[in-house]
């Protein structure tokens, strides 16, 4: 969409004024093109949740320096007013279009605006972290003039049901806040053993269901936390032993 001082609706002005968005408005008029069948163009705001893996600036970035004990740097004061929505509202907004085989275009927003400094502030008393906000001299314009707000009417008509989360408790969706606590700022060393038969297969085990653990009930690699002064290969080894039983003699590292 074009920069606008206005809300912006699914019938605004599509006239990129950057790459990115002419990358993004040339893909969708291939897309149409190309295809023949009932089509619906789902365009998201920013994005956020956990295991976003292109650490784009805003919360995904913030969480990761949170983690780390590092400071968090923002642009100029942080003052960018953006919608973020986040990432389970969109999957449910994509699986509402497809149940509905709904056609034409619809913007997953959630109509709320906030600043990139409330974020980082939010995420940091969240984590009770001892990282700091750091503001950089900012080198050019603000993108889309520091204000980017989306109109929620082709949603709410759609689906008068669906209400999208507030950013400020999304944010509290992320999960290892209790990794985070537990570990008191250090980041331990966790050891993994991929056990494989000549014919490809490897052998995973199934986590327990327990919520208080993490990824739980999830298939893995058998391994753990290597203990103080013990090497990796041994902390890899003890632990393939302990929950298998199993000792691996000819292992590689």
């Amino acid at each position: 969409y074009s920069d606008s001082l206005e809300p912006i609706s699914e019938e605004s002005l599509k006239i990129p004024y950057n790459l990115h968005g002419i990358m993004h408005l040339t893909r969708e008029n291939i897309i149409k093109n190309q295809i023949s069948i009932p089509l619906t163009i789902v365009r998201p705001t920013l994005v956020y949740g956990e295991n976003d893996p292109h650490h784009g600036y805003g919360p995904n970035l913030f969480y990761r320096k949170i983690l780390l004990n590092e400071d968090i740097q923002i642009f100029g004061n942080g003052e960018e007013r953006r919608d973020h929505i986040f990432i389970d509202d969109v999957a449910e907004i994509i699986c509402r279009v497809i149940l509905r085989k709904s056609i034409g275009s619809i913007n997953a927003v959630t109509g709320k605006l906030i600043t990139f400094l409330e974020i980082a502030e939010e995420m940091i008393a969240n984590a009770k972290s001892n990282s700091k906000v750091i503001k950089l001299k900012r080198n050019g314009k603000m993108p889309h003039n520091g204000y980017r707000e989306f109109k929620v009417n082709e949603l709410r008509t759609s689906f008068p049901d669906f209400i999208p989360i507030n950013v400020k408790e999304g944010l509290k969706k992320y999960k290892y806040w209790n990794y985070y606590y537990n570990f008191k700022n250090k980041m331990e060393v966790v050891c993994t053993t991929i056990l494989m038969k000549r014919n490809g297969n490897a052998l995973l085990q199934l986590r327990d269901n327990d919520p208080n653990i993490t990824e739980p009930n999830i298939w893995t690699f058998p391994g753990g936390h290597k203990n103080k002064g013990e090497k990796i290969r041994d902390a890899a080894l003890r632990e393939l032993f302990e929950e298998t039983g199993y000792k691996a003699k000819n292992n590689k590292y």
